[in-house]
């Protein structure tokens, strides 16, 4: 699935088991349950003998500092509720290997399995869904605290229809749309796998306060509103929505950029995920430079919705805010610019959720720039009106 769009470090056509959990059965030795190193997708273990093995890699893997993120991978809802009925072993996903035989120098064998399928929608949703927990977690400190569930299903969310992230079920479960219906294959997909994954970590470090209902694509047609690159009103990158709801979309963009491009460069790509030309829209599974220019409300057709003829305060763009958070994070410092860590902009979701009981529609601005370090204030401020995020009337 993963055409090498967006990287410029490398997850390479073969992603690596991290953290996954493998069952090993030989019928002259005990079985054991072990779980692959989180850095190489590898695993040791001693045995008597040098063959004869049968090795089941489950979709499941542990990630996190202390292995305290456990995700799970499902081929169907109904398959997830089986197995939270009885969550044991057996009723994990899984690929086996029969008659496993490494090749053994009489001290030591070395022997690497792979899942050469890539329609096996199950193997990518756990290969893509760790990476980006693994990727974003490994680059922060401190490191995501606590323990946490995540199970990535492939179906349609069940609150409604396509992908979604619904937090507090009995595991927090993220649902990838079904490919069969001409959806998003390859690299496209595994953006929006990163997307969905991007919520989670909204989810936990602002306790999950994601957009209220009704917070995304504006539909008053009294509103004269800019036009957004002709796709006013239908919920996508370019819309125009209420600030919050641009924020949370735009924020798990960002989040999976950071997990397929190097944070430590400027250019990076966003692979977007929505189809929408066959309706009149203007979106064809986009690839964005997120290093690109922005604000999308200020300048379509001459529109400047803060300052112009045309007022619009608290609404912005998904886009807009995708290139905010990269620049914020990824453009060079100077003396008094430090450039913000993964933590210091996870501290900023930190306090809006610990501050206020939800995004609400128009005020997310400003409760990150009240949340935002002195230190960094400066950078904030320029970055979010030169993308169009400083959406204050």
């Amino acid at each position: 699935m993963d055409n090498g769009v967006g990287e410029d470090f490398g997850t390479t056509n073969v992603w690596l088991a991290r953290g996954a959990r493998v069952y090993i059965l030989h019928p002259s030795e005990s079985p054991r349950t072990l779980y692959t190193d989180v850095d190489t997708g590898c695993l040791s273990f001693l045995s008597n003998f040098g063959s004869g093995f049968e090795v089941r890699l489950h979709a499941e893997t542990k990630v996190g500092g202390t292995g305290n993120i456990t995700i799970r991978a499902f081929a169907s809802l109904a398959n997830l509720e089986y197995w939270e009925a009885l969550p044991v072993q057996a009723r994990l996903e899984s690929w086996r290997w029969y008659d496993v035989a490494p090749t053994c120098d009489g001290t030591f064998c070395d022997l690497t399995l792979t899942n050469t399928s890539v329609t096996d929608v199950v193997s990518n949703l756990i290969a893509a869904a760790t990476w980006v927990v693994h990727r974003v977690d490994s680059s922060t400190s401190p490191r995501i605290a606590g323990t946490h569930s995540l199970a990535v299903i492939h179906a349609d969310c069940d609150i409604g229809s396509g992908s979604c992230y619904i937090k507090n079920s009995p595991n927090n479960r993220i649902f990838i749309q079904d490919t069969l219906t001409g959806l998003p294959e390859g690299a496209t997909r595994k953006f929006l796998i990163g997307h969905e994954t991007g919520h989670f970590f909204d989810h936990v470090y602002s306790g999950g306060l994601l957009a209220a209902s009704g917070a995304w694509g504006l539909t008053d047609i009294n509103h004269p509103r800019c036009s957004s690159a002709g796709v006013v009103g239908n919920h996508a990158l370019r819309s125009e929505e209420w600030a919050s709801g641009a924020f949370v979309e735009g924020f798990a963009h960002f989040i999976s950029t950071l997990a397929f491009n190097q944070h430590t460069e400027q250019n990076g790509i966003f692979k977007y995920y929505k189809n929408d030309s066959g309706s009149g829209f203007s979106y064809n599974f986009d690839t964005v430079d997120v290093e690109g220019s922005s604000s999308w409300l200020h300048s379509t057709s001459g529109c400047d919705c803060r300052n112009g003829a045309f007022l619009c305060p608290d609404r912005s763009t998904e886009l807009d805010w995708l290139r905010f958070f990269w620049d914020f994070r990824t453009n060079p410092g100077g003396t008094g610019d430090p450039q913000p860590t993964h933590a210091d902009i996870f501290a900023m979701l930190a306090h809006v959720g610990a501050n206020h009981l939800n995004y609400g529609l128009t005020q997310i601005f400003q409760w990150l720039d009240d949340a935002v370090p002195s230190t960094l204030q400066t950078r904030f401020t320029d970055y979010a009106e030169h993308n169009g995020v400083d959406t204050a009337p």
